[in-house]
């Protein structure tokens, strides 16, 4: 347990403050009653629970009892702490096994406040470095190695004002991931609009081209191969570090649904086999292995982070700049015409990876307009993704504002004010 406490607030283990419920059922031996299923893929989808009939679950979960936090002993680097709805009191509330149900012992802390409390970034870190191993990829926390994890319990009354305070940053979240996600369709919908009829107000005369659509007249369709100025070539896995060495190897998390991402690289040793797999800025790289929903994703290096190759799994492609700009190649593999056609020609015996080669990337059909047009249909698109960064910006700053203001307020270095009439 950590530093001092304020006056009225109460170290205590989570065992001593809630219980662990371990009632279980089958939910097929009642076939056709409709159950709502709290289950790890649910949490991960964000829809909440699932209806489900008893014949479709194949397995004994949990009862969810009424005023309980779920707590995910699955893989805590990625924390899983659900507080379940009430909802139809005709519908039995299960979960996966794969949860422990909480319960809050009455007079003694808030369900809210213990689902705060869960979700603090110094239990999570804890409970990570104390999990018990059981695969490389998965890891489960023992309940009792949760259940003896200290816990800082002020008054009643200072549990419900820290509550509202969490509770008021955590909607601004939601808000603001709402508008993120707005956001996103407008810009994907914006963007086939500008790559099938172009700048509004240039073209009145169409063609029709298969598997693309309605396109203006005098664009041209080629394929990606097409414009490229060097052949398409596969990068050169090397291993990768911990401590950096100024030399910077790319992994599949450099691409993305929206493009590069500077952190997916890792540092490696600067060798002459290395070295020649280093990417240029404005290098277009592409995914070749990878599950079905990011086989081919795509991203054009930046130059950041400086001196860095790129994998096998990657693949590098460098664009003809007399003929198309890579932004605007870019935007077509990551669009939705984009994505169906990777999917659709990936090849793989693997369950969860699949693989596309350089034939199939230099095959991808592009709509090319003139540069000039290129070079607009851009910059309209600019705006909508500068929106889209600075929603991102400000939904990072509220990340570690929660963060910051979690750990401060349920530890007691923060005090809220106890509210007139309350006992201190």
């Amino acid at each position: 347990m950590d530093g001092e406490m304020p006056d009225g607030w109460r170290g205590v283990k989570l065992r001593e403050i809630c219980g662990l419920t371990r009632d279980s059922i089958d939910p097929a031996k009642s076939p056709s009653e409709v159950f709502r299923h709290f289950s790890i893929p649910a949490f991960d989808a964000g829809h909440g629970p699932k209806l489900e009939r008893g014949r479709e679950i194949l397995s004994s979960k949990f009862i969810v009892p009424p005023n309980s936090v779920l707590f995910s002993k699955l893989n805590l680097r990625i924390p899983r702490v659900w507080l379940p709805d009430s909802g139809p009191e005709e519908l039995r509330a299960i979960c996966s096994t794969e949860f422990l149900v909480l319960q809050p012992k009455p007079g003694r802390l808030s369900r809210r406040y213990l689902y705060h409390a869960l979700r603090s970034e110094r239990l999570l870190v804890r409970l990570v470095s104390e999990a018990a191993a059981t695969t490389n990829s998965h890891q489960r926390i023992r309940p009792d190695d949760l259940l003896n994890h200290f816990v800082h319990t002020p008054p009643a009354a200072q549990q419900d004002s820290i509550v509202a305070i969490l509770d008021a940053i955590d909607e601004a979240i939601e808000k603001t991931e709402a508008v993120i996600a707005a956001t996103e369709d407008l810009r994907k919908a914006l963007l086939q609009e500008l790559l099938t009829h172009g700048v509004p107000g240039w073209h009145t005369e169409w063609k029709t081209v298969p598997g693309i659509g309605e396109i203006p007249v005098c664009w041209e369709v080629v394929r990606l191969g097409e414009v490229a100025r060097e052949p398409i070539r596969n990068g050169f896995s090397a291993g990768t570090l911990v401590d950096e060495t100024g030399w910077w190897l790319l992994t599949l998390g450099a691409v993305s649904h929206r493009g590069f991402v500077p952190a997916g690289a890792r540092p490696t040793l600067p060798d002459a086999r290395v070295r020649s797999f280093a990417l240029q800025p404005g290098d277009l790289v592409v995914s070749r292995s990878n599950t079905s929903d990011r086989v081919g994703l795509a991203g054009i290096y930046t130059g950041t982070p400086n001196n860095c190759s790129y994998p096998d799994l990657l693949m590098r492609v460098r664009v003809n700049p007399r003929r198309a700009l890579v932004e605007l190649i870019e935007a077509q593999l990551l669009s939705g015409r984009g994505r169906t056609y990777f999917q659709q020609q990936a090849r793989g015996t693997s369950s969860s990876m699949v693989k596309i080669t350089a034939e199939i990337l230099r095959a991808f059909p592009l709509v090319l307009p003139c540069l000039g047009e290129q070079s607009k249909i851009l910059h309209v698109a600019a705006a909508v993704n500068d929106r889209l960064t600075n929603l991102a910006d400000g939904r990072i700053a509220l990340g570690v504002l929660k963060e910051t203001m979690s750990d401060a307020l349920l530890s007691g270095r923060v005090r809220v004010p106890m509210r007139e009439g309350d006992a201190s």
